[in-house]
């Protein structure tokens, strides 16, 4: 849950060169609006999404993200409310307000070796690790505490 306007879970995992990973942010009713960030291991961000569509779903103000590897190495995944998307990957400062609430995150790709730590979270160094992702990965009941989380 995104429980404060100014919070980000960040969770680490694995890519493999060619490896093409989705990840769906799914909110359990509600009105919350999410928006995810895709980091290399020095914090440059590759990818962001907010309000895109998994395929089958509609438009709405869930995230989806979808992204191909082009090396293989350690990778991180931002997930805060729409509205801050601007935070500092590597301190996680930088903070602005954002939608809050529940939400799951889905991985998808072909293998999946978990690091289930994934809560006080919220920069590089604590980013939670999920190890080589293949397969289909949900984190479920996922919770943005508050502002130090």
């Amino acid at each position: 849950m995104i429980g404060d306007p100014v919070d980000v879970d960040m969770v680490q995992f694995i890519a493999n060169a060619g490896q093409t990973i989705s990840f769906d942010v799914d909110r359990p009713g509600g009105n919350r609006d999410s928006a995810i960030r895709l980091f290399d291991s020095n914090g440059n961000e590759l990818a962001f999404n907010d309000n895109g569509a998994a395929p089958g779903e509609a438009v709405d103000r869930d995230s989806f993200l979808q992204y191909t590897f082009t090396s293989a190495g350690t990778y991180y995944l931002g997930v805060s409310g729409a509205g801050n998307a601007a935070y500092n990957p590597i301190t996680g400062t930088g903070d602005s307000r954002g939608s809050n609430g529940a939400y799951q995150l889905v991985i998808s790709a072909t293998s999946v070796s978990i690091d289930d730590s994934y809560e006080d979270n919220d920069s590089m160094t604590d980013a939670a690790g999920l190890g080589i992702i293949t397969g289909t990965l949900t984190l479920p009941d996922l919770q943005l505490r508050d502002s130090a989380d």
